[in-house]
């Protein structure tokens, strides 16, 4: 009995530190490393919600360099919204995305800048088959380079790099510690096999909480991110990386299905093969068969 507890009591508690391991590993994986969130510039340039944030900013600083454009708003930002993939402004926008998340996630204090010229070329091809004069006054603007650019101050930044340098040594922990008690409480336990089914019962009973988080966070925290100008692009990243953590979870719900099946395997397997290999009982001839009575013309009784 004392087994049986100590056994449930490891299980559970290396089940709890590695679904907090396992959470750590996504924060650290999906939004506290830089280059992965460069790696999301294309997802996020081409984001109708960003675009429809950033667009009009950009269509106002080539407006500000060329007055005679205005009154086009409109035109200009529809333009500069089907521009924004361009391939040397998504480089641009790339380096500036990394340049934010360091300075949250790694304590730096350098300015974000976004060179809009980049777009000057691809816009004005956009506003060429529709309106020449248009496409003309948008290459003027790329004259005067001091007004195209989109500065973020790093005073207005969040600073995560205390946190962020916790949650990447605590989940390698948390996770490692985990696994032991997990593979402890199996060697405790005095049935393997039912230790291992009810290991798989709570790691996807961990995974259901997770998913629960994932909900928490998309009904709490993206309503407060930023919802304008180049900052909109956090909340089109925190969107991609929750999807990642999704991703995490259904793996981690599987995988303690297989092990739930193992445990269940494990536990009837030698039952089934017992049965099998067991012959059938052959009763003797005579034994436990009554004789008949005597009858008129049988004199075995005399």
């Amino acid at each position: 009995m004392v087994r049986r507890m100590l056994a449930g009591t490891l299980l559970l508690t290396g089940v709890v530190l590695g679904q907090f391991g396992a959470m750590g590993w996504w924060f650290d994986r999906e939004l506290a490393d830089p280059a992965r969130v460069t790696e999301m510039t294309s997802t996020v340039l081409r984001d109708p919600e960003f675009a429809a944030a950033v667009s009009p900013l950009i269509a106002g600083r080539m407006i500000e360099a060329v007055p005679e454009m205005s009154g086009e708003e409109g035109l200009m930002t529809d333009a500069v919204a089907a521009a924004l993939d361009d391939p040397s402004f998504t480089s641009e926008f790339a380096t500036a995305m990394g340049t934010i998340y360091g300075d949250v996630f790694e304590g730096g204090n350098l300015p974000v800048v976004v060179d809009l010229s980049t777009l000057v070329g691809p816009t004005a091809e956009v506003l060429e088959p529709v309106d020449p004069g248009l496409a003309a006054a948008v290459r003027l603007a790329g004259r005067n380079p001091d007004t195209l650019s989109l500065a973020v101050d790093p005073a207005s930044l969040p600073d995560l790099s205390g946190p962020a340098a916790v949650v990447r040594v605590a989940w390698m922990v948390l996770l490692g510690m985990g696994v032991a008690l997990a593979s402890l409480g199996l060697l405790v336990h005095p049935r393997t096999a039912r230790a291992l089914r009810r290991l798989g019962f709570l790691v996807v009973i961990g995974a259901a909480l997770q998913f629960g988080s994932t909900w928490v966070l998309t009904v709490w925290a993206l309503p407060r991110l930023p919802d304008n100008g180049i900052l909109t692009a956090t909340r089109v990243v925190l969107d991609v990386a929750l999807t990642g953590w999704v991703v995490q979870i259904v793996a981690q719900a599987i995988l303690g299905v297989l092990v739930m099946v193992l445990g269940h395997l494990w536990l009837w397997a030698p039952r089934l093969t017992r049965d099998r290999s067991r012959s059938p009982a052959v009763r003797p001839v005579g034994v436990g068969v009554s004789p008949p009575p005597p009858g008129p013309t049988d004199w075995s009784h005399v």
